[in-house]
């Protein structure tokens, strides 16, 4: 799972701090815990995806999971501009 879709599935946008991950995660595990949702394989299942997004999301920001957040390719010479992903920021510079 990317840290673009952890987010998606936690409502949430790429760069957004690690307190507005955790306070989203705590919302939705109140909302679809098996506990409150007896009976309901939709909620047992809503609720492993989330774990998965939150734990994905975590390692992202704690510099666990490689900056991996967009997947690009080129042909021929080199480019004419660098992209930077790293501490959770996307940026591009064009090389002129």
């Amino acid at each position: 799972m990317t840290i673009l879709e952890a987010l998606k599935i936690l409502g949430l946008r790429h760069g957004c701090k690690i307190e507005d991950v955790k306070r989203q995660y705590r919302k939705l595990a109140m909302k679809y815990h098996p506990d409150k949702n007896k009976n309901c394989e939709k909620s047992l299942e809503k609720m492993k995806r989330i774990n998965v997004a939150y734990q994905t999301c975590n390692d992202y920001y704690n510099g666990k999971l490689e900056n991996k957040v967009v997947n690009f390719a080129w042909t021929g010479t080199s480019p004419n501009f660098v992209v930077d992903i790293s501490n959770g920021k996307f940026t591009i510079r064009i090389n002129l």
